[in-house]
């Protein structure tokens, strides 16, 4: 039997997955510290995640951390940001959101396999390690594996949730988010969760919560 579930996708502010859970049938809330740019500004909260996440009323918590300090794309400003404390903030961070969610998604980035933390930030990777933070993904997908022909590796952290299924290969392999041209949103647009991608999360995830 179809339950509607609390849903809260955290900083996320595009509402694309916020807006699949809706159709869905589910009552879902994105939160970001900005504005939404969705369809949908009464579901949005404009807040630190930090002030929801930990709220008992949420039955489905899928977070979307920056990545701006993560990712390997960024790799040429690393050590201005380990000097002056940006990445290990991003790293606790994504850490504490991961402890709190039933989804953590990033790019691929310092977080996989570990050995940039433990090298750089040892302390801090005692401490995940010893939580059981797994530094490798619970899976690596595609937008070609959900109906759209370009590539972007997503990294998918998972806590109770199973493996997101495919489900529409197509043809194309284009690095469309990597070409975008400079602009003011450039960055919105490279962290927005694709359709088909937000689909399956809400088609498959939102009835394996009871």
């Amino acid at each position: 039997m179809f339950r509607p579930l609390n849903v809260l996708l955290g900083c996320e502010e595009s509402q694309e997955v916020q807006q699949a859970f809706s159709s869905a049938g589910h009552d879902s809330y994105s939160c970001d510290l900005l504005p939404t740019s969705g369809k949908s500004p009464e579901k949005h909260i404009q807040d630190d995640i930090m002030n929801h996440i930990f709220s008992p009323k949420w039955d489905l918590k899928i977070c979307f951390p920056p990545c701006d300090h993560l990712s390997v794309s960024g790799a040429r400003w690393f050590k201005d940001k380990r000097e002056d404390g940006r990445q290990e903030k991003a790293i606790r961070f994504f850490f504490t959101v991961w402890k709190y969610s039933h989804c953590c998604e990033n790019p691929i980035g310092i977080l996989n396999g570990g050995k940039y933390i433990k090298k750089w930030f040892p302390q801090l990777y005692s401490e995940m390690k010893d939580y059981g933070f797994p530094f490798k993904p619970s899976q690596i997908i595609q937008p070609w594996q959900f109906g759209h022909g370009e590539t972007k590796a997503t990294c998918l952290w998972l806590n109770d949730l199973p493996l997101l299924e495919p489900t529409e290969i197509v043809e194309g392999r284009e690095q469309r988010i990597w070409k975008l041209p400079p602009s003011k949103d450039r960055s919105k647009l490279r962290s927005k969760t694709y359709k088909g991608i937000a689909k399956a999360m809400a088609d498959q995830w939102g009835n394996i919560i009871s």
